[in-house]
């Protein structure tokens, strides 16, 4: 926005400025519902910038719903963030058009559940657990193979579980479970 801004596109920055606030306004809606804890919102509202920005739709899986906020926030943003993350990356390396990735949250009693699935290429069997390793990665270059092992590693810690499968629709695609127990607050005030 504020480079056409700056090269003086006004008007197309109008049409982007409309487009982002329309398609943003339902997940806003949606979030504010039915994500009680504002900063796991606030998560799936930037990370949904950044799919806008690769060209994938992020949606909230119309029956999420977490009622209260979470014990720690700073866990559930490190495995919500880093599921994301990834499932960005498969979908983009996906042929479906536009790539799309959905989000589940619920409180299964007093635990996290977060689902998270793509449309991009899947994980082969054979990679099901070592994606999880620390250093291993299906991606060219240095700096990855680090979020799904720091993921595993706090649910692991907390007594939960993760594990990854194929999207049961046939058109592709994985989805990554994640279970944290005792992370969900039974009141439903938030203190900052």
């Amino acid at each position: 926005l504020a480079g056409l801004l700056a090269l003086g596109h006004y008007e197309e920055a109008q049409r982007f400025i409309a487009e982002v606030t329309d398609a943003d306004a339902n997940l806003r809606r949606a979030l504010s519902e039915r994500i009680a804890d504002p900063r796991i919102a606030a998560l799936v509202l930037a990370k949904s910038v950044v799919a806008a920005e690769r060209g994938v739709e992020l949606q909230l899986v119309d029956d999420a719903r977490l009622d209260h906020p979470l014990v720690d926030a700073r866990e559930g943003l490190t495995v919500l963030g880093n599921l994301i993350d990834n499932a960005l990356d498969a979908a983009t390396a996906g042929d479906r058009r536009p790539p799309l990735v959905r989000v589940f949250l619920a409180d299964d009693a007093g635990a996290l559940l977060v689902r998270v699935r793509d449309t991009g290429p899947g994980v082969p069997p054979a990679d099901r657990e070592r994606v999880f390793e620390a250093g291993y990665s299906t991606k060219e270059g240095a700096g990855h193979g680090v979020g799904l092992s720091l993921v595993r590693e706090l649910v692991e810690r907390r007594g939960g579980w993760v594990e990854v499968d194929d999207a049961d629709d046939g058109r592709g695609g994985a989805v990554f479970t994640a279970w944290l127990p005792d992370a969900v607050r039974a009141e439903t005030t938030v203190t900052s």
